[in-house]
């Protein structure tokens, strides 16, 4: 019993030292020119940027996307396989010592309503800003 125990807890701290802390972590269900609104924020120096984001077309399984991102516009597409399903972000470019990258995932489409993820490791959180 003593050495199940001790296994668990091995088991939880190489669970938690090699897991991933996403300090964003967020679903998105938009519909076509739905606008998604957000201030992307460093923990560590405080640092914002906004983004805002929106898709305009759905075809051959590919989803077109709008974003803009620290005043920068970006428009790609992604589809649904898992070769590229992914967009990643530099948020702070100009750090070079963390993490700073925000993913957005499109997981699946269904009903005229394009589900998608966003997701960065901390120090990155994020507030919904109004549109």
């Amino acid at each position: 019993m003593n050495e199940l125990i001790r296994y668990g807890l091995i088991f939880l701290f190489f669970l938690k030292a090699f897991g991933l802390d996403y300090g964003i972590d967020k679903t998105l269900e938009l519909k076509k020119d739905e606008v998604f609104k957000a201030v992307i924020k460093d923990t560590s120096n405080e640092q914002t940027k906004e983004i805002t984001l929106y898709w305009t077309l759905y075809a051959n399984k590919g989803l077109v996307i709008n974003m803009r991102f620290n005043h920068f516009p970006y428009q790609f597409i992604l589809y649904t396989d898992h070769a590229r399903n992914t967009y990643n972000l530099k948020v702070f470019e100009e750090k070079f010592s963390s993490n700073s990258t925000l993913s957005l995932v499109f997981k699946d489409f269904k009903e005229d309503k394009a589900t998608l993820r966003l997701l960065a490791l901390i120090p990155l959180v994020f507030s919904p800003k109004e549109p």
